[in-house]
C-alpha cells in the first residue's frame, strides 16, 4: 500500500507565483518604443585614415641573419677565428644589438639605432664583398651579377643592367618593377655614379648590394 505526502501549503506558494510570473511574462506584447537615441546603424562609420596602420618594425636578430643569408645564396657575417672556427658575428654581438642577457638588459630592443646602423653596414660589406668575389672567381650561381657580365655596364648594355637592378630589388627588397619605373632611377644612378671614377661594373654591384642591405626596405616590415 502506498501513502502519498502531502506537500505543506507554504511551500507550494512560492511555485504558483513563479509560475504566474512566467505567464506575464511570455504573454506580454507590450511594444518597445525607439527614440532617436535608440536608431541602429546598419553601415558601420568608416574609420579613420591611419587606423589599423602601425608603424614599421626591424627584424631581430636571428630573422636579420637569417634574411641576409637567404638574399646572398648562403653567404653570412662571420669570421675565422685562430685554429679554423668560423663565428657568426650576429650570434657573437647580439647583446649589443638589442637581444637582451637577462643582466643588464631585460627587454629586446628593435630600434634602428646607430650602433644598430653601424653593424649592419659592416655585415653588408662583408657579404657583398664575399659575393662578388664568388660570383667572379667560381663557376657556382650567379646572384648579384646573374643577368650581366663582368663587364656590362649602363653603356655597354643598359638592358641587362636594367633587368638586373629589377631582379635584385624583387630578391631584397620584394619590390616587382617594370622597365621606366620611376622607383627604379634612384638604383640606376647609383650604379652609374659608382662607376664614375673608373671603378670596374663589379664594383658598383657591390656599393648596389651594401645599399640594398642597409635599406629599409630590406630591414623593416
Amino acid at each position: 500500500m502506498t501513502r502519498s505526502i502531502a506537500l505543506p501549503a507554504l511551500l507550494l506558494i512560492p511555485l504558483v507565483w513563479l509560475v504566474g510570473c512566467e505567464s506575464e511574462t511570455s504573454l506580454s506584447t507590450t511594444p518597445v518604443e525607439l527614440d532617436e537615441a535608440s536608431d541602429v546603424a546598419l553601415i558601420p562609420e568608416m574609420p579613420e585614415a591611419d587606423e589599423g596602420v602601425r608603424d614599421r618594425r626591424r627584424m631581430d636578430i636571428p630573422q636579420l641573419d637569417a634574411a641576409m643569408q637567404v638574399a646572398s645564396g648562403g653567404i653570412g657575417w662571420t669570421e675565422i677565428r685562430d685554429g679554423g672556427e668560423v663565428v657568426n658575428l650576429f650570434e657573437r654581438l647580439a647583446p649589443t644589438l638589442g637581444v637582451p642577457d637577462y643582466i643588464e638588459r631585460m627587454s629586446l630592443d628593435l630600434t634602428p639605432s646607430v650602433v644598430f646602423e653601424k653593424f649592419l653596414g659592416d655585415a653588408s660589406r662583408s657579404v657583398c664583398s664575399a659575393m662578388v668575389g664568388r660570383e667572379m672567381n667560381g663557376p657556382g650561381e650567379r646572384i648579384l651579377m646573374k643577368h650581366v657580365t663582368d663587364e656590362d655596364d649602363w653603356e655597354s648594355n643598359p638592358s641587362a643592367v636594367d633587368r638586373n637592378m629589377r631582379y635584385l630589388l624583387l630578391r631584397f627588397h620584394g619590390r616587382n618593377y617594370i622597365t621606366g619605373d620611376q622607383e627604379m632611377e634612384p638604383w640606376l644612378w647609383l650604379f652609374r655614379t659608382s662607376m664614375h671614377d673608373g671603378s670596374e661594373p663589379p664594383l658598383a654591384w657591390h656599393t648596389i648590394c651594401v645599399a640594398l642591405y642597409t635599406h629599409p626596405d630590406f630591414y623593416s616590415y
